[in-house]
């Protein structure tokens, strides 16, 4: 295996066809491109017929395929290893257009289920990959493990194609074979025999001042109930509070505009929006005589436990109206 492997690879160096170049650079995160996270999430989600977890990917070798100008032939062939169309679907989405992409899969299923020896069941017209330009790749799951399995693979993928490229051109198996393999038997089972979903799974929640006592609390308890959890604290821990994929942790002052901003932003770049706020975050000094009561000290308390909460709302608001 290694040998035949090192000889393929060789000879797509001999053939210029190993090296990939990279032109772009990364899309920058903004809140325009959280808020379009926000509101495709809501969309997919709607044509899959349950809660899902978007992810979003930037790099440069990413963003470097999705700018491609052949983007439309080349990555609407087929996926490259038949059993990734479990993961991805047979085609990524391009651009925004989900109604569209429902519409052709089911045209797909209408065609090919009459060739099958047995009759199937239409999985979900959603899509798993989403390229744009604009915005990079997101990848889509019913939880934040599954979209970061299928962006593996459409990473994989994307290395495969271009060096393909630089060869003949790139070729997937027909529609047909590909059919085959996304509603084999077994995938079937497993769809009726399905479980049923945890709690929250596929929502997203963002706690506040989650490093330690109520909120981190709040934070195994949401992530219990299969709720992907962004957990903010001013303790440099809370990044590290958890190793998992359906954990962020970020390290910011509430009392911060700017930095609330990021975080929202940071939040639907990992799981694609926003479903659930937990005002956590206060300070509660002890008590004193108002004749002694510092007005610094006042104002503190009321700008973390009060006027916090009013600005993350507000900032948090087009994110929760997104997925409502």
């Amino acid at each position: 295996m290694i040998y035949l492997v090192g000889k393929a690879e060789a000879y797509l160096q001999s053939q210029a066809a190993w090296d990939i170049t990279i032109t772009n650079g990364p899309v920058e995160h903004d809140r325009d491109a959280g808020l379009w996270l926000a509101e495709s999430r809501s969309r997919i989600a709607d044509a899959a017929g349950f809660p899902v977890i978007m992810r979003r990917y930037t790099d440069p070798e990413t963003v470097a395929f999705v700018s491609r100008r052949d983007l439309e032939s080349i990555a609407q062939q087929g996926p490259a290893t038949p059993d990734h169309v479990i993961r991805t679907k047979r085609l990524p989405l391009i651009g925004g257009d989900i109604d569209a992409y429902a519409t052709a899969y089911k045209a797909y299923f209408t065609e090919n289920e009459p060739l099958a020896k047995a009759r199937k069941t239409m999985l979900d017209p959603a899509p798993r990959v989403v390229l744009d330009p604009l915005f990079g790749m997101c990848t889509v799951g019913r939880s934040a493990k599954e979209a970061g399995i299928t962006a593996d693979i459409s990473r994989h993928t994307m290395v495969v194609i271009q060096r393909a490229e630089k060869l003949d051109g790139y070729r997937a198996l027909p529609a047909r074979d590909i059919f085959d393999m996304e509603y084999w038997d077994l995938e079937q089972a497993k769809l009726k025999k399905a479980g049923r979903l945890s709690r929250f799974a596929g929502e997203i929640a963002l706690v506040t001042g989650a490093a330690s006592g109520i909120g981190k609390a709040c934070v195994d308890a949401l992530l219990a109930s299969g709720a992907v959890v962004v957990g903010v604290d001013i303790d440099p821990g809370i990044e590290t509070l958890y190793t998992r994929p359906d954990y962020l942790g970020l390290v910011g002052d509430v009392t911060s505009e700017s930095r609330l901003r990021e975080v929202l932003t940071k939040t639907a770049d990992a799981f694609g929006g926003l479903d659930m706020l937990v005002l956590n975050a206060g300070v509660f000094p002890g008590g004193c005589r108002i004749a002694e009561l510092p007005l610094d000290q006042w104002r503190k308390v009321m700008a973390l436990n009060l006027d916090v909460n009013l600005v993350l709302m507000r900032q948090a608001h087009p994110f929760l109206q997104a997925g409502a």
